[in-house]
């Protein structure tokens, strides 16, 4: 994402293809097109944005409209034990029950291995609704502050008839999770490299067989115009050039991982679209951004109250 600036800025992305990559852009500026519009290219028309949404039904028939064949989610990911509503959380309740109604019933997500045990495993889980001492690895893969949020993705899936694949290394490139920081920062650019390519070959896969798919991932991934430095990470301008404006790329923001880093999605004022419920959505072309409001009383949970939905 040249990220969809609405007034030049010098941004800071935290990317998350890993643990919270920082990116570091140039000046960029771009316009927003209203979301009644669009199939709308950019152009130098003052930006708009909507007011907030009660419903972020309104902003999912806009990203529908063009009926895409791949939508890819783009969040940062969640690394701390307070209790705010995850990304991940958010897109579980709040977006992923309404795939299926509009022609997708396919998700690569990338805190899952591409592997064949991470497949079986998901076989085990879609079967009985929980993980058990069979399903291991998905467990270890999930492990950590955003757990729930990952396995309410799982929940939904699986209620909804949604098939889920994994999109991250395999277990032979990365036989132990709880390494997998260290793994990147020995070699972020290789690292970012791979996961792109495994979400890459899981989407492909399912758009070979005539179906729609989407992708859930760090923000790092589904940008359809990276930049240079950053185009590795990417798998989003691949399928953008494959698919045109059938490829539609959406970035999910919560404001509490945003918080000391205000260029971080390169938005400049972004904070005064925070919605005090609902959603604001911000649109360029066939790019998104959806806002999410804060969740209010915030506490710093312990290691056990991570493991409510257990």
């Amino acid at each position: 994402m040249k990220l969809r600036a609405i007034l030049p800025v010098t941004a800071l992305l935290l990317f998350a293809c890993g643990p919270g990559t920082q990116v570091k852009t140039g000046k960029t500026t771009v316009t927003v097109e209203n979301l009644d519009s669009p199939a709308a290219a950019p152009t130098v028309a003052p930006p708009k944005v909507l007011p907030p949404h009660p419903s972020i039904l309104t902003a999912i028939k806009s990203i529908f409209s063009n009926q895409p064949k791949m939508v890819a989610f783009g969040e940062i990911h969640k690394n701390d034990k307070l209790s705010y509503k995850s990304t991940a959380a958010h897109f579980a309740e709040d977006i992923l029950p309404h795939l299926p109604d509009h022609g997708i019933k396919d998700l690569v997500v990338g805190f899952l291995p591409d592997d064949a045990v991470i497949d079986a495993e998901l076989e085990i889980f879609m079967k009985r609704g929980t993980l058990g001492l069979d399903t291991p690895n998905m467990f270890d893969w999930m492990d950590g502050p955003d757990l729930c949020g990952k396995l309410a993705i799982l929940k939904v899936a699986r209620a909804k008839g949604i098939r889920v694949y994994g999109g991250h290394l395999s277990l032979t490139e990365a036989p132990d999770p709880y390494k997998v920081s260290s793994m990147y920062d020995s070699d972020p650019e290789k690292f970012a490299d791979l996961v792109r390519q495994h979400t890459a070959q899981k989407a492909q896969a399912v758009l070979d067989q005539g179906k729609a798919v989407a992708t859930f991932g760090g923000m790092r991934h589904n940008n359809h115009d990276p930049l240079k430095e950053d185009a590795q990470a990417s798998y989003g301008d691949e399928f953008a050039a494959q698919l045109g404006n059938k490829y539609v790329e959406v970035d999910l923001l919560v404001p509490e991982l945003s918080e000391g880093v205000p260029e971080q999605i390169a938005v400049a004022g972004w904070e005064k679209q925070i919605p005090a419920e609902g959603i604001t959505s911000i649109q360029q072309g066939q790019r998104f951004l959806i806002i999410f409001p804060k969740t209010s009383n915030v506490k710093t949970l312990q290691s056990l109250q991570l493991l409510h939905c257990l």
